[in-house]
């Protein structure tokens, strides 16, 4: 049995997000550690399952379980919640979105990504110690929201360039934001928030106080995504109560036409 969690961490820190990263790093130990009663085994389990589909290699998927746990639950939560959708799961390549399915006629191809903390105007406050430290900077947020889009985007369309996804194929972005901690404060309704970045006007303001009309759709209005899938649980509650509802929204690209969503 392949075992997905390994030493301690040894790779260096960007110091905007040494503290964050030494929080980070913790958990991770936890959980390899056992305090979090059946996570592990569930974890390795789900692993041992869906390993032969990632795109990564061995060492490389468990390094980056040391560096970014909730980026590799989210990936593993996902081929896991795809399957029980009946989707095919096909090998992912080195080069390319991290997941490839099947369902019916149609090939999709998803670009996985699990927000952080930001650097430059998108780095915004982290509360470690107290969630309720003072209301949500909903403001930053949606700045790291909307560099991650735009990364996918620009992304994306260079895998197109490329040869990599071909215009018949079916392109989602999946984010996660579980470790933006005010993206998931009680009470929040953060799909909404997900929704309004997407269709909508919003005015963002960066950390220099310059303010900046987005919305994503307007902005990349040639973009290839057809899904974005967004969710700001920590998928590793879910996986360990073996749902098979993570907590998603579901968003269509307005622009495409239907045929292609």
């Amino acid at each position: 049995m392949k075992e997905l969690f390994l030493g301690d961490f040894h790779g260096s820190l960007n110091k905007s997000e040494h503290e964050y990263q030494r929080e980070h790093f913790n958990m991770y130990k936890s959980i390899r550690d056992g305090k979090f009663d059946g996570l592990r085994k569930a974890l390795n389990e789900i692993y041992n399952i869906y390993f032969e589909y990632l795109g990564d290699s061995e060492n490389s998927f468990k390094n980056q379980a040391v560096q970014n746990i909730e980026a590799v639950i989210w990936h593993l939560g996902l081929l896991k919640y795809l399957e029980q959708l009946g989707f095919t799961l096909l090998k992912a390549k080195p080069q390319g979105p991290d997941i490839i399915c099947i369902k019916g006629n149609r090939k999709y191809l998803i670009e996985v990504v699990t927000c952080s903390v930001g650097e430059n105007y998108s780095n915004i406050p982290i509360h470690l110690s107290n969630l309720m430290a003072g209301p949500p900077d909903r403001n930053g947020v949606k700045l790291r929201l909307s560099t991650a889009l735009d990364n996918k985007a620009s992304k994306i369309e260079e895998y197109y360039k490329q040869g990599i996804i071909e215009e018949e194929d079916v392109v989602v972005v999946a984010i996660n934001s579980c470790r933006i901690y005010d993206s998931r404060l009680p009470g929040e309704n953060n799909r909404d928030l997900m929704e309004n970045l997407l269709f909508e006007s919003n005015v963002l303001r960066k950390n220099n106080g310059e303010e900046f009309d987005y919305c994503f759709f307007k902005k990349h209005p040639d973009t290839r995504i057809n899904v974005i899938l967004y969710s700001c649980i920590d998928i590793a509650s879910y996986i360990l109560k073996r749902e098979h509802e993570y907590g998603m929204g579901v968003y269509a690209n307005p622009i495409l036409p239907k045929s292609s969503a």
